[in-house]
C-alpha cells in the first residue's frame, strides 16, 4: 500500500520550482481541482485555491491495491471536494490528548544530515545531540517548538477536528487509541487494512 503525503508532495514541488519561495504556487491538473494547502518557504501550510495533480495520481497503476493519504483533507470543503471523486475511503482518527502531542513533538529531534527522527523522552539517541545512524547533529525543527505546536493545535481544533463528525456521519471513521506504544497502534491499524 502506497503512502501519498500531501505535505511531502507540496514541499517537493516548492523546492523544485524556480519561483520565489514565499509566494503561492499554481499547480494544474486536467482532472481534479479543489482547495488545499501549500507550503511557504518555512514549511508551514497555508490555504490556497489551486488545482492539484496529487489527487490525479491516486488513480495511477501503483495505487491500484490501495493507498494511504497523509495530510489531506484538512478542512470540510476539502473533504467535500474529495468525496466528489467517488474514491472509496476508510478514515482513521488517531486519538491522542494534547499533553501527549506536545510531549511527543516538543521533544522530537531530527538529524541535519540523514533526517533520522528521535525523541529525547521516548526514543533518545545513544549520545545526546548526535545521530546514532550517521553521527550528524540533531536539531529541533521550527514547527516542533512550543509556540508553533500550540498554534498548530488551535488550527487543528478550528479547521480539522470537524472532519471527525463529517466522516463519522458517513460511517467511514474508525478511532484508534494512539497514546500507546507505536507498535501497538500499528497492529490495530493493519487490522483495518489487511494485505491484498
Amino acid at each position: 500500500m502506497n503512502l501519498a503525503s500531501l505535505q511531502n508532495f507540496l514541499k517537493s514541488a516548492v523546492q523544485e520550482s524556480s519561483e520565489p519561495k514565499d509566494k503561492p504556487f499554481q499547480f494544474s491538473c486536467q482532472s481534479v481541482g479543489f482547495c488545499s494547502r501549500i507550503c511557504n518557504r518555512y514549511g508551514f501550510l497555508r490555504e490556497h485555491l489551486f488545482q492539484l495533480p496529487f489527487c490525479g495520481n491516486l488513480n495511477l497503476h501503483d495505487c491500484k491495491n490501495g493507498f494511504i493519504i497523509d495530510g489531506f483533507p484538512r478542512t470540510i470543503p476539502q473533504a467535500e471536494s474529495f468525496e466528489k471523486l467517488g474514491i472509496e475511503v476508510k478514515v482513521v482518527n488517531f486519538e491522542v490528548n494534547n499533553d501527549l502531542i506536545i510531549a511527543r513533538l516538543s521533544n522530537r529531534r531530527v538529524c541535519k544530515n540523514c533526517k533520522q527522527n528521535y525523541n529525547v523522552k521516548f526514543m533518545p539517541p545513544k549520545v545526546e545531540g548526535v545521530c546514532d545512524k550517521c553521527g550528524g547533529e540533531l536539531f529541533t525543527r521550527e514547527d516542533d517548538k512550543l509556540e508553533s505546536i500550540t498554534h498548530r493545535l488551535e488550527v487543528y481544533r478550528k479547521e480539522t477536528e470537524p472532519l471527525i463528525d463529517f466522516y463519522r456521519n458517513l460511517n467511514k471513521m474508525t478511532d484508534i487509541d494512539s497514546a500507546r506504544d507505536s507498535q501497538e497502534v500499528l497492529v490495530d491499524f493493519k487490522k483495518l487494512f489487511p494485505a491484498k
